[in-house]
């Protein structure tokens, strides 16, 4: 499955919806592009890739990242772009790791004030 496959599930699921014809229609894309990346031989352009990750609350560098990686022509590049999609994911948990006690502590404080 691709990673493009495997953003478009999470999506889907996320939005509640339960085809691809319905997801192509809601992100504004061609039936046959939808078709395409089911039947794997297509990924989907960066902005859509960016737009379900930032509406099922992911970022999308990883994406992305594992995106070019599987479109890579040599074994070279692919690695480079799966080294890119892990500093990227794990950039993005060290920054949900960092501001998930600042939110608790802003929460813990409002709740205070009322």
């Amino acid at each position: 499955m691709t990673s493009t496959i495997k953003l478009l599930d999470q999506w889907k699921a996320a939005k509640g919806i339960t085809s691809d014809n319905a997801a192509a229609l809601a992100l504004e894309v061609s039936r046959q592009a939808a078709s395409r990346w089911r039947n794997g031989l297509a990924q989907a352009e960066p902005h859509t890739i960016a737009r379900m990750a930032r509406d099922i609350g992911q970022e999308a560098g990883p994406w992305m990242a594992l995106v070019e990686a599987e479109r890579a022509k040599s074994a070279e590049d692919r690695k480079a772009w799966i080294a890119l999609a892990r500093q990227l994911g794990a950039a993005a948990a060290i920054a949900c790791f960092a501001v998930m006690p600042l939110l608790s502590q802003a929460a813990s404080s409002a709740m205070h004030i009322m």
